[in-house]
């Protein structure tokens, strides 16, 4: 029996990088899940490749094509997936939008947006179903943030905002919800190879793409697999890659010092031409 066997795991986000990766994973553990996700066909494509993986029988998967950010809608659409499928053993916030640009580049509108998804989104997805999940006896939250939402990184001031929101709310959900039998975690990792990084990479300045090589790019396999182990230790923030722990204790150990470098390799790239 795999400590994820017979669990109901909901995952927003759940059609790609690091949401499918943790599904993948948990399909030969014999979890159930429930995926959401905006794209109903990018959804019908996990659907039909999480069901020819499957390890366990009466495995159940089931898809939810829904918006995070639409807030007039998804507490409802929340409550009908809990009826319909089962009320969450875990969560996994895993619905993100991504956005590289410097401060004064970036406009509220693109703010507002990456804000709506990786904040708001997070929130009333997880304020429909704690009721439940209390109901049901407690479970497990985990809330993706980033690298970037522990350390203050060039041409992230939208994206990196919204992640240091996360964080915040991550701490206040953790210390709330404990009494109720509800563990809330962080998933923080570094720069992913997923569909979101790849179209960042089209606009991403010389200085962003030195600055992001420093703590590492890891595979989403990887960083689910870390997630995973990381739900079963009870781990508050879980951090994927050894580079990337390093620059996160750099940065929390040694603040001046890790500003000072990040200031030089910015100063190194300024005016190179962009990488194809």
């Amino acid at each position: 029996m795999d400590y994820f066997t017979g669990k109901t795991v909901y995952i927003t986000g759940g059609s790609s990088g690091i949401g499918l990766a943790t599904a993948r994973e948990l399909s030969g553990r014999g979890a159930h899940m429930v995926l959401i996700a905006r794209d109903a066909a990018k959804l019908d494509m996990a659907l039909r490749e999480l069901k020819a993986r499957t390890g366990s029988p009466g495995q159940k998967i089931a898809t939810v094509s829904a918006d995070v950010a639409d807030t007039a809608r998804i507490a409802e659409i929340m409550e009908k997936a809990a009826r319909d499928h089962g009320i969450p053993d875990i969560l996994i916030n895993g619905a993100g939008a991504g956005h590289f640009g410097t401060f004064e580049e970036t406009d509220p509108a693109t703010v507002r947006r990456i804000f709506d998804v990786n904040v708001i989104g997070l929130q009333c997805v997880s304020r429909a179903l704690i009721p439940l999940m209390k109901k049901k006896g407690g479970g497990i939250i985990v809330n993706v943030s980033s690298l970037a939402g522990l350390i203050g990184m060039y041409g992230y001031s939208a994206y990196g905002g919204s992640k240091y929101a996360v964080v915040g709310m991550s701490e206040a959900m953790r210390a709330e919800l404990r009494e109720s039998n509800i563990r809330v975690q962080l998933l923080c990792p570094p720069e992913i190879d997923t569909p979101m990084v790849r179209e960042e990479r089209k606009s991403i300045t010389p200085e962003g793409l030195a600055l992001k090589k420093m703590a590492g790019q890891l595979t989403a396999d990887v960083a689910a697999r870390a997630l995973l182990r990381g739900i079963r230790r009870g781990s508050f923030i879980i951090i994927p890659g050894f580079m990337a722990r390093t620059t996160y204790r750099l940065s929390r150990h040694f603040p001046r010092f890790s500003r000072m470098v990040s200031d030089l390799v910015v100063k190194m790239n300024r005016g190179k031409t962009k990488a194809a």
